[in-house]
């Protein structure tokens, strides 16, 4: 089906009319017991009154720090790419990272801004103690929920009808530019306007012409998508969590690759004009001016989408199982090592070679116990470009945040990917407030969870264990790599 015959389709089925009326008509009911379950009180309009007060309810920091996993912390990434000098955050178990934030807190004026949407995020609350923030007062926390650890002056709770990754909307996404310095007043405004637009009826509907893209590329077996963004790289991971958390369930969905265009159709947010053709879609995004209202009408895209594929792009089926492996694991202090082989570094350029099929071969790196970024990231980009020269198209998740977001895709969609699990050893361990384990401890008992989770789903998943150096190493190896 062509864009336009889409286009139309949407309108003949009224499925515009039905999401806001009546949502279980083009909703597969998915893991909720019924549509009264549907987390969708992220297309109510929003009233000033109620976010007002922010300002006034955080005392004068120089540093906000937002600490958090997936949903819940993606909008503060990326205010803190606009904000660098206020907002700073922390969503990995990156020693380095840990030690300048520490740094930062105990030497400037900062707040701690602690987002579980739960309330219950293992990962985040680790990342509190092990801060270890001494004054209570400036510890904040924005959840679904009150929680005892936590001040009441200092708690902002968010609609539980709204799941983290559409929490845009909520404290989770308005706090940070707030904060930032960005008018409450012109972000409710933006939001307002891509509900009010999103209600529209007609082919000027802004999420019509996005969905009939995504769809028509669907339809014709393009089911990888390439993601770039020219301005902030937090967005892009912002819409790779929003795709893959939505459509990878049911043995379905749309695989995003980052920073990847042809050979698939890609999607390209830049300051440039809007641009619509058969396989490219390019969407203005001029900064925190029109971010609001350009990410939120993305909301829309994304559920109509999945009605289209007759998914639940509501849920995140998939993402808790980890999260139970890991704690049976540790709770019954063993690893379970009986039920995983455990591969050397050098076996990857092998896995690579003898483990793949298919027309574009794809490989999901999945990182844990990585002491800093961006050592990693550089050697990774160089054989990425190298590798896709040859149809080789490599993804890279850093534990634990792609747990509580990309790890859907990855264990619920049908598309044949090869993960190479890699838990690195040898990083400085610490210590975890008033718990049993140590970091180090927790890292690899969640590395063991995951490979676990993906074996139950019959995904095609190696273990390996190494350091960082020897994984440099082995980069520069498949670099010289002529056989491929």
């Amino acid at each position: 089906m062509t864009i336009s015959e889409i286009e139309s389709l949407i309108l003949e089925q009224k499925i515009i009319e039905k999401l806001f009326n009546s949502p279980e008509k083009i909703l597969n009911k998915g893991s909720f017991k019924s549509y009264k379950e549907f987390p969708l009180d992220w297309m109510n309009d929003l009233n000033i009154a109620n976010f007002d007060m922010i300002e006034n309810s955080f005392k004068s920091y120089k540093k906000y720090i937002f600490i958090g996993m997936g949903g819940a912390i993606s909008l503060a990434k990326i205010a803190s790419f606009y904000f660098p000098k206020k907002i700073l955050y922390l969503d990995n178990f990156d020693n380095e990272r840990i030690k300048f934030i520490q740094k930062i807190s105990n030497e400037q004026e900062s707040a701690i801004i602690v987002c579980s949407k739960s309330g219950k995020t293992n990962e985040t609350f680790i990342l509190n103690s092990i801060l270890g923030k001494k004054n209570h007062e400036d510890i904040y926390l924005i959840s679904d929920d009150y929680d005892s650890r936590f001040d009441k002056k200092n708690t902002f709770i968010t609609p539980k009808k709204i799941a983290g990754r559409f929490g845009l909307c909520t404290y989770f996404g308005i706090i940070p530019f707030i904060l930032g310095g960005i008018n409450v007043k012109s972000i409710i405004n933006q939001i307002n306007l891509a509900n009010k637009e999103c209600r529209i009826v007609s082919k000027n509907n802004p999420a019509i012409s996005k969905i009939a893209f995504l769809f028509s590329q669907f339809d014709q077996g393009k089911k990888i998508l390439g993601i770039n963004s020219e301005k902030n790289n937090y967005v892009k991971e912002w819409v790779e969590q929003l795709i893959s958390e939505s459509t990878g369930k049911n043995n379905s969905g749309l695989y995003p690759l980052m920073n990847v265009k042809k050979p698939f159709p890609y999607l390209n947010f830049s300051n440039k004009t809007n641009i619509l053709n058969s396989d490219r879609l390019e969407v203005k995004l001029s900064g925190p001016q029109n971010l609001f209202y350009q990410l939120h009408v993305w909301l829309y895209v994304i559920t109509i989408f999945g009605s289209l594929l007759k998914i639940q792009p509501l849920d995140q089926p998939n993402v808790e199982q980890t999260k139970k492996n890991t704690q049976i694991l540790l709770s019954s202090n063993k690893k379970d090592s009986s039920k995983y082989k455990v591969y050397s570094i050098d076996k990857i350029s092998k896995i690579i070679k003898k483990k793949i099929s298919g027309k574009f071969k794809i490989i999901n790196f999945c990182i844990f116990g990585l002491n800093r970024v961006v050592d990693f990231s550089n050697h990774f980009e160089i054989l990425k470009h190298n590798l896709s020269k040859k149809n080789i198209f490599l993804s890279i998740n850093v534990a634990p945040q792609y747990l509580h977001s990309t790890g859907q895709m990855l264990k619920g969609s049908e598309h044949k990917i090869t993960t190479i699990l890699i838990n690195l050893h040898g990083n400085e361990d610490l210590n975890i407030p008033n718990s049993l384990y140590t970091l180090n401890t927790f890292v690899k008992t969640q590395a063991i969870a995951d490979y676990l989770a993906l074996k139950k789903k019959k995904r095609k998943v190696f273990f390996v264990e190494s350091n960082l150096e020897e994984l440099k190493k082995q980069f520069k190896i498949l670099n010289n790599d002529t056989t491929f």
